[in-house]
């Protein structure tokens, strides 16, 4: 079975990850590629490198990231394709999975590519799945739309299934490679040293009105340290000029945007990490961080217990409201709780490595994969 892996990335990690790397735009398309999944920016590219690395080869992945310009310019390239500035982001893909034609065309929920560009996906794929476990734009299936939806998200799939829309669950997961590669850093000792006590990975925006509650009554509270992007429009209630003159509590702990491999290692480096699931989760607990702060090894300090609890109380920490998050994050982090708290942690980790892993979740996605096709 031949599949093309579709997802757009974060155009802010690009941006990143071109200028972490200023000679990589010159190199050819399968040297920018390799050294983009070699990144471990979202789950895609696990996808990649475990379905290709399988012995038995009864399988081949791609991955395409067609607002990825420098990659995508280098393909053209080579490809003898014209690259159309005004139409690339469509056009280009287009022709790649022309000349792949793959069985099956599997793509994240880019909302953008529905209609028209799946039409002419149609022509050259025998069939189109994606995944979905994000809000949906309105009127979205009046347009051309995967003919099977996966989602991490049970109230989703019950929903897609009630349209008439063949849908499955599939959990997410940890890349357990990620763990090696960041492990290769620390040659005596297996747990990197936790130089945070206590941080927050992940996006503001409009859609997270209990996540800026959160953060707001955290740096209160806590030694909470910030890194994730949207942060530079954190609602500030404040007139201009005290805004100009005085930092906000949160601009204060604000650290940076943290992608890729980089994120991880920030998770590597925190003795307990906070998790508060977008507003639309719908009470379950079903976000990656759930997975890359387990496998990670640091303690998680979660919402979501209760209507598809994935994690045991022993291997993560759930906390009802925010003052019991805030009372749950001092007394971890108090020092005669540490063996408590590195109990917890690896009995989670132990958890992820375990069921979480990429191998299961891929097996998983594959036999769907087959049902359908």
């Amino acid at each position: 079975m031949k599949i093309v892996y579709f997802t757009t990335y974060y155009e802010p990690y690009l941006v990143s990850f071109y200028e972490k790397n200023p000679n990589l735009a010159n190199q050819p398309y399968q040297i920018q590629l390799q050294a983009l999944i070699d990144d471990a920016f979202g789950s895609f590219c696990s996808y990649i490198t475990e379905i290709n690395q399988q012995e038995n080869n009864k399988h081949k992945a791609h991955l395409i990231i067609p607002n990825a310009k420098p990659l995508q310019m280098a393909w053209a390239k080579e490809n003898n394709v014209i690259f159309d500035e005004n139409n690339w982001k469509f056009s280009i893909p287009i022709l790649q999975t022309k000349k792949i034609e793959p069985d099956v065309f599997y793509m994240a929920s880019v909302f953008e590519y529905y209609g028209e560009f799946l039409d002419e996906i149609k022509k050259y794929s025998k069939k189109i799945f994606g995944w979905i476990s994000c809000p949906l734009p309105n009127n979205i299936f009046q347009k051309t739309y995967p003919e099977l939806i996966l989602s991490s998200a049970p109230h989703y799939v019950e929903d897609f299934r009630k349209q008439g829309i063949n849908s499955e669950l599939l959990t997410v997961f940890f890349d357990e490679n990620v763990l090696n590669t960041l492990q290769k850093k620390y040659e005596n000792t297996k747990i990197a040293p936790q130089k945070y006590d206590f941080t927050f990975l992940g996006g503001i925006t409009q859609s997270h009105k209990s996540r800026i509650e959160a953060i707001n009554k955290l740096v209160k509270k806590t030694p909470i340290q910030l890194f994730g992007y949207g942060f530079e429009h954190f609602p500030d209630t404040r007139n201009r000029i005290i805004r100009k003159l005085f930092k906000h509590p949160v601009q204060k702990r604000y650290q940076g945007e943290a992608w890729g491999l980089d994120m991880y290692q920030i998770l590597q480096n925190s003795k307990i990490t906070f998790n508060i699931h977008i507003d639309i989760a719908n009470g379950f607990g079903v976000n990656m961080r759930m997975y890359e702060a387990t496998g990670m090894g640091t303690l998680l300090l979660t919402d979501g217990k209760g209507k598809n609890q994935l994690f045991a109380d022993n291997e993560v920490v759930y906390y009802e409201n925010l003052d019991d998050a805030i009372e749950k994050a001092h007394y971890y982090l108090h020092p005669k709780n540490e063996n408590e708290r590195l109990k917890i942690a690896q009995a989670g980790q132990k958890r992820t490595l375990e069921n979480y892993n990429t191998k299961n979740i891929v097996k998983n996605m594959l036999e769907h994969f087959e049902k359908y096709l």
